[in-house]
């Protein structure tokens, strides 16, 4: 009720009005009992509660807050709090709160609070907007929490991580984890700095993103390589493998990786592991190779030479005087080869020499070697030769893969072969050598060639 006098010369009455005010003061004691239960949960909760007007000015920090600074409330509410932050972190603090509070937006930061105990602890402070019935903004309600275990695990795995990279650098190679996720996707936790010149790239670009790990990888080599990390991460097997990658500038270089891999509780693999480039020991690797092939293989026809005969020869003389078995040696001559190379050229006999060459392989058995010594000369050595008979498919294959026409542009290209055979038998009286059993094989094939060539013919017979 408003009463209002009505004065003129002297009080004459009174205006009197009456609001119905009935809904306000049920609005103020809901406000109130809301605002009582909001302490109430605030003052129980678990983390630091605190409330903020649209000037930035705190209203209000629970129980936990107090308990926390060691303050009372009197020491907290305006700006007296910020008292309580690190020196170092204040400027921050305060460029946060000027920007959430002009954006009117959620925000999260983390500093250094002081605690009772005079220590600084680490705080992650979140805030959000409050707004008023009408939706008008108010201010700001946060909370906080205690990080500084969190902070300091942090601040050890950082400096593991830095030990580790030193550790890493001196290391010729690549040291790393990859983590290969169930849905396909992966990630390097660790890469040392040796991936910037390995991969031309950084440890941060691919810490989320393994795919540029494996981007590199040489189109050949890509597939073999995918299914080398998917069948050590199914078996959990150690994953070694050697593939080539193309860097930026379009230069290849091998590689060869290995890491062992652990199964995580969520199906993820992950490995640990070493990568090295090993290009130069490639190249030394495919020129020995290219040496070794020189020094022993026919450049014509890729059969072994004199030098790689006269091993593999050595080698089953002592056999068959180990086991107690005889061997057999053919000399192989090509009959009409001059004429090959005089009607139709060098390129034409070559190309002969080669197709041949190949087929008398062929009609060897596993563990024959064929050798060519010189122009269309051959020597086939036959290791755990039962008998004279025993051969003849042998000489018979080999015959008719001398005598089966070659191809060469528009012709075709007929010889055939005369071949001598010697055999060396360990228990024989008389134990010969190797240059006597060429020897004999030779003699034996003239024989052949004599007899009307196309045929074979045996010095000695078992």
């Amino acid at each position: 009720m408003t009463a209002t006098p009505m004065i003129h010369h002297h009080v004459s009455g009174a205006v009197i009005t009456h609001v119905d005010i009935s809904q306000r003061i049920l609005a103020e004691e809901a406000l109130k009992e809301s605002e009582s239960r909001f302490r109430n949960m605030a003052d129980n909760a678990p983390v630091l509660i605190w409330l903020a007007d649209d000037n930035q000015q705190m209203l209000y920090v629970n129980n936990l807050w107090l308990s926390f600074t060691g303050n009372t409330l009197a020491h907290e509410l305006g700006h007296q709090w910020q008292k309580n932050i690190h020196p170092e972190d204040i400027n921050n603090v305060i460029i946060c709160f000027v920007n959430a509070f002009h954006d009117h937006a959620p925000f999260t930061h983390e500093f250094r609070m002081l605690r009772h105990d005079h220590s600084y602890r680490w705080l992650a402070n979140n805030g959000a907007p409050r707004l008023d019935a009408q939706g008008h903004f108010i201010g700001f309600i946060g909370s906080a929490i205690d990080i500084t275990e969190r902070k300091l695990l942090e601040t050890q795995r950082t400096e593991a991580l830095e030990r580790l990279q030193k550790i890493a650098s001196r290391v010729p190679g690549l040291v790393y984890q990859y983590r290969l996720y169930p849905d396909g996707s992966s990630s390097l936790p660790f890469a040392s700095e040796a991936i910037r010149e390995l991969y031309q790239t950084s440890p941060e670009a691919v810490s989320n993103d393994g795919s540029k790990f494996l981007a590199v990888v040489h189109p050949d080599d890509f597939s073999d390589t995918q299914r080398s990390i998917l069948k050590s991460a199914r078996d959990l097997t150690v994953w070694q493998h050697q593939f080539r990658v193309v860097l930026n500038n379009d230069t290849e270089r091998w590689f060869q990786g290995n890491a062992l891999p652990e199964r995580e509780e969520d199906g993820t693999t992950l490995w640990h592991g070493f990568i090295a480039d090993i290009t130069e020991r490639k190249l030394f690797d495919e020129n020995e190779q290219r040496l070794v092939r020189f020094a022993y293989y026919d450049a014509l026809t890729n059969l072994p030479n004199r030098i790689l005969l006269a091993d593999r020869l050595e080698q089953g003389i002592s056999q068959a005087k180990r086991l107690s078995q005889s061997l057999a040696l053919v000399y192989l001559d090509l009959d009409g080869f001059k004429a090959i190379n005089d009607n139709y050229g060098h390129d034409a006999g070559d190309q002969l020499l080669i197709t041949v060459a190949d087929r008398m392989k062929n009609a060897l058995r596993e563990g024959d070697t064929l050798a060519r010594i010189g122009g269309d000369e051959f020597i086939a050595v036959l290791p755990n030769v039962i008998s004279t008979k025993n051969c003849f498919p042998i000489l018979e294959r080999l015959l008719h893969a001398a005598s089966e026409p070659v191809e060469f542009k528009d012709y075709l290209l007929t010889v055939s072969a005369s071949l001598g055979v010697s055999f060396y038998q360990p228990n024989e009286a008389i134990s010969i050598d190797t240059e006597t059993l060429l020897q004999q094989a030779d003699q034996a094939m003239y024989k052949a060639k004599a007899a009307g060539k196309n045929c074979f013919h045996f010095y000695n017979e078992i």
